[in-house]
């Protein structure tokens, strides 16, 4: 994410990013463990053990369908498409000026 935020939208690479990244990262984290218990505690009691269990399957099931939609290998895998491992390196060597100069053109 450090590396993201530094290509991507020129923030300056220090300890004041790494801090806000991980408050961030370590309240969401906390948040999920808060309410993901009580979220599931409820639709338990209301559904039932069986039925959350089948819900939580579909949901699963759903979300990796949509994933595998929306990053194009569905696409790819009809198309006959395949990739290299030097065709997925990310060039982290440009600049954010530069970066930021293919989109003034």
């Amino acid at each position: 994410m450090v590396r993201s935020a530094v290509d991507s939208y020129g923030y300056s690479e220090d300890d004041i990013l790494t801090d806000v990244i991980s408050s961030f990262a370590s309240s969401g984290c906390a948040l999920g463990e808060i309410l993901g218990p009580i979220f599931a505690g409820t639709i338990s009691q209301l559904l039932g053990i069986e039925n959350c269990c089948l819900l939580a399957g579909l949901c699963i099931s759903i979300f990796s369908i949509i994933f595998a939609i929306g990053t194009g290998y569905v696409k790819d895998l009809f198309t006959g498409k395949s990739y290299s491992k030097s065709s997925l390196l990310i060039n982290t060597k440009v600049k954010p000026e530069e970066d930021l100069m293919k989109f003034r053109e």
